[in-house]
């Protein structure tokens, strides 16, 4: 799957989004907005936790280092928790390499990748619940242009009568 430049982080949760309903056709995906708390299928909840300024790419692009958290929620049924169990490591597995589409100059592979199962609070829980966390790098906006001063130039002081003459400096040989 090949999609457009990235030009803005929400459109990582989309990309996400669609690559987790490819890899698990009964897997609901959605936001906090979309839950059915009704349904009887597996509901995958997306949220971004922390966005950061990262260093720029080795081709000049901007980044940002996005923190995503995605909150499992199954329905409790006989043999369930197995169930759940081996979903999470399925999506794990979906997650670890995972780009979504993008190039690795527009996306970073994720890393700092975690799942636990969260507490359960409620006296008669209706569902089983995990959390899957990780860190992945988008990169945005355009490459940096060549240098768009020129080449650089450089003078040895012992080879110049003046080192402040512009005119005595050449070019780095490549």
């Amino acid at each position: 799957m090949s999609v457009p430049d990235i030009r803005k982080p929400s459109e990582l949760l989309l990309a996400i989004e669609r690559g987790l309903c490819q890899a698990e056709p009964g897997l609901q995906v959605g936001t906090r907005q979309d839950f059915d708390n009704t349904s009887g299928q597996p509901w995958l909840l997306l949220d971004i936790e922390r966005n950061q300024q990262a260093p720029r790419s080795s081709q000049g692009r901007q980044a940002q280092l996005l923190r995503i958290v995605l909150q499992l929620r199954v329905p409790r049924q006989a043999g369930s928790a197995q169930a759940t169990w081996d979903l999470v490591s399925r999506l794990l597995t979906v997650l670890a390499d995972n780009r979504w589409g993008w190039s690795a100059e527009q996306c970073g592979a994720a890393g700092n990748i975690v799942a636990q199962p969260l507490p359960v609070t409620d006296p008669q829980p209706t569902h089983d619940a995990w959390s899957l966390s990780f860190e992945q790098a988008i990169y945005l906006g355009p490459t940096l242009l060549d240098d768009p001063v020129g080449k650089p130039l450089f003078a040895r002081t012992w080879e110049v009568s003046s080192i402040d003459d512009p005119s005595q400096y050449r070019a780095l040989e490549d």
